[in-house]
């Protein structure tokens, strides 16, 4: 029928373009929808376990996501992103049928999640946009930077708030992984986690 037809079709064009460079393949999983919010590939293309443990001739796909991602769709990105002699591996398996009936075996690992606070003491003057739209944006914006393995900079967190509109200084920064944060340094990620951030988990002097 026609959707077996372009499913057979869609397969082949990702057999044609199919990659295992880690930027490749961790932009055709982003692609399949909003449900992921944030990936990264570890390659390992040497005959050695790596540093990161990744098998030899092998790679590894970090992934955060929510909501009803398609498992089948993912098995399908990831498999045919294996080029000759590297496959996938992960701490979770899943499979797809492809247009001939065979099924096909895919690996990934879905992250850990590492919720950080952040405390701010701000002055701020005319057109200061709120504790709810502070709280709100400064969550985005450290979201969109927080890729699996990516360590939360300090400096940037505290940085993001001079981005706000009103926001004048800030006087005292904080950051951790309890509610009451007393850290000022860098956060380490490993590359099997992700760190989270959450309006409910900034506190917010101004």
């Amino acid at each position: 029928d026609t959707d077996t037809i372009l499913r057979a079709r869609r397969d082949a064009e990702l057999s044609a373009t199919g990659s295992t460079t880690g930027p490749a393949i961790r932009a055709d999983i982003l692609a399949l929808g909003a449900d992921v919010v944030t990936c990264e590939v570890l390659v390992n293309t040497t005959n050695t376990t790596d540093a990161d443990g990744v098998p030899p001739h092998s790679f590894e796909a970090g992934l955060y996501h929510q909501g009803t991602l398609d498992l089948t769709d993912l098995a399908r990105t990831i498999w045919q992103n294996q080029a000759a002699g590297i496959t996938s591996t992960g701490t979770t398996h899943i499979t797809f049928v492809d247009e001939y009936g065979v099924t096909r075996d895919a690996w990934y690992t879905p992250v850990a999640q590492v919720p950080i606070y952040l405390t701010y003491t701000l002055t701020t003057g005319t057109g200061y946009v709120g504790a709810t739209t502070f709280k709100s944006d400064i969550a985005a914006a450290m979201t969109r930077i927080s890729d699996p393995g990516a360590d939360v900079i300090a400096l940037r967190a505290e940085a993001l708030a001079l981005v706000e509109g009103g926001v004048l200084d800030v006087t005292d920064f904080r950051l951790g992984t309890t509610s009451t944060p007393t850290g000022t340094t860098n956060i380490v990620i490993n590359p099997r986690q992700v760190a989270t951030f959450d309006p409910t988990h900034i506190t917010l002097t101004a």
